[in-house]
């Protein structure tokens, strides 16, 4: 393995860099780099020639117990190496990408001895510091992405943070203090039969997204109130967890060609504030959810403008089939996983094959490739998958221009190769997103992106 010694220099092309320092130079002028690239292209140049792993780099810039979009990070990274070097992904003089596998420093590199130096140490120079620690703006940029972090930060089964959306309702809730509070708890399936399980968390994500239509209920996202699913027994604990006043507890149980749902709204304090059962064939399932976000929003004593009315009860298809397939995908889709993704993606196919002008399996089927499209942000897939991102959602807008998930479908498109990273694209289309739904988690983590790279 080709390496260099720890306290020397290399030079590559027109370009030198003191490794032990991070100090880059170009035709003997500083070139600024920030710690993460600077320690990127340090690794790559330490083995010139040689496949440098994404695990290898993640190792190296983070600790194994910090929790971080590693791939968003590792990408943004290399990709201001890039920059700093005038490289291209595409046609690569420096760094060569090897698709999901890492990546490989392919210029000429050679040793610098101390004889040969023509410019001044760094130690001599005033102003190392702020390259060593770069920009006076650091303690701005530390706490933006530290935000990012914490919105960015999901288990390993992609899971959202309920902390920070508990946090971030709070907020919402004192701008505006006759909002109530609410998370929508997964419906727990009575039956032994794998194929209804995704009942639970389908319905649940639905009845959210419809109250989140009227901006005066301020509802946990789905993915949110996902870790409590098997805790509702302490309804006060939940509560207490979450950050809200109440919760809608219930079960599903298919019988025959019929669901029977139970269902409860609790006070934080677990005194039971409504409740009731139904008994609905399988075809009148939109209707039901139209009749519970009905009582939601009278036993919370909310009162609705007859536009905000219309929103909550506007239908997308009338095809229970239809319906059923996009169900099976949302509820696969708030578990953020490449696997659940896929097939949620599948799911929402079959309901446009099955109903051509559902909107909202198209705008399901944008916000998957969106999440992708920034899973896999500098590589060749990312174009793909932002550009149907894109598209699938411009064409879901064509039919409702309300769609939240349409709007941060394209603002996360915007943000990535293909959308060539207009960051103000992606900071005003994720505004208008939460403008319509606050509890679109996915939707304040693109906000926030935005805030970072553009310093605000």
């Amino acid at each position: 393995m080709q390496t260099h010694p720890a306290q020397s220099r290399v030079r590559f092309g027109r370009f030198e860099l003191d490794l032990t320092a991070g100090e880059l130079f170009s035709d003997g002028k500083r070139v600024p780099l920030q710690e993460q690239p600077r320690h990127v292209l340090v690794a790559l140049l330490e083995r010139p020639g040689e496949l440098v792993t994404r695990d290898d780099l993640r190792e190296r810039l983070w600790k194994a117990d910090t929790f971080v979009d590693f791939e968003h990070g590792l990408n943004t990274a290399v990709k201001k190496v890039r920059q700093a070097l005038g490289d291209s992904a595409e046609k690569p003089e420096f760094i060569e990408t090897l698709a999901r596998r890492g990546y490989r420093f392919i210029g000429r590199v050679e040793p610098i001895q101390p004889a040969d130096l023509g410019i001044t140490s760094s130690t001599d120079r005033s102003g190392a510091a702020s390259v060593a620690h770069p920009g006076a703006r650091w303690p701005r940029t530390q706490v933006l992405w530290s935000a990012v972090v914490i919105l960015i930060a999901v288990s390993a089964s992609g899971v959202w943070v309920a902390k920070y959306a508990a946090d971030a309702n709070r907020s919402a809730a004192a701008r505006q203090p006759a909002a109530a509070q609410l998370a929508v708890m997964p419906l727990r399936v009575l039956t032994d039969s794998s194929d209804s399980a995704y009942l639970g968390v389908g319905v649940a994500d639905a009845i959210t997204t419809r109250l989140a239509n009227t901006r005066q209920i301020a509802l946990r996202p789905t993915s949110a109130v996902l870790p409590w699913r098997d805790a509702q027994s302490d309804p006060t604990r939940v509560a207490s967890s979450l950050g809200v006043q109440h919760l809608l507890l219930g079960t599903i149980q298919p019988i025959d060609q019929t669901y029977r749902i139970s269902v409860q709204l609790v006070r934080a304090d677990g005194l039971v504030l409504w409740g009731r059962t139904f008994d609905e064939p399988r075809a009148g399932l939109l209707q039901l959810q139209d009749h519970l976000a009905d009582q939601i929003v009278e036993v919370l004593r909310v009162e609705l403008s007859p536009p905000e009315r219309a929103r909550l009860h506007v239908r997308y298809t009338d095809n229970p089939a239809a319906y059923d397939l996009y169900l099976r995908g949302r509820s696969l889709l708030a578990n953020y996983t490449e696997a659940k993704m896929r097939e949620a993606i599948r799911y929402f196919e079959q309901a446009l094959e099955v109903d051509p002008k559902f909107a909202l399996a198209r705008a399901g089927i944008a916000t998957a490739c969106a999440w992708f499209s920034v899973r896999y942000a500098y590589e060749s897939e990312a174009l793909a998958w932002g550009k149907r991102a894109d598209e699938e959602a411009r064409r879901a807008l064509e039919q409702d221009g309300s769609l939240a998930d349409a709007h941060f479908a394209i603002a996360s498109a915007a943000g990535t190769l293909y959308g060539e990273f207009q960051w103000d694209v992606v900071l005003d289309r994720s505004a208008a997103a939460l403008a319509i739904d606050p509890s679109l988690d996915l939707a304040h983590v693109a906000r926030m992106r935005a805030y970072y790279h553009l310093g605000l």
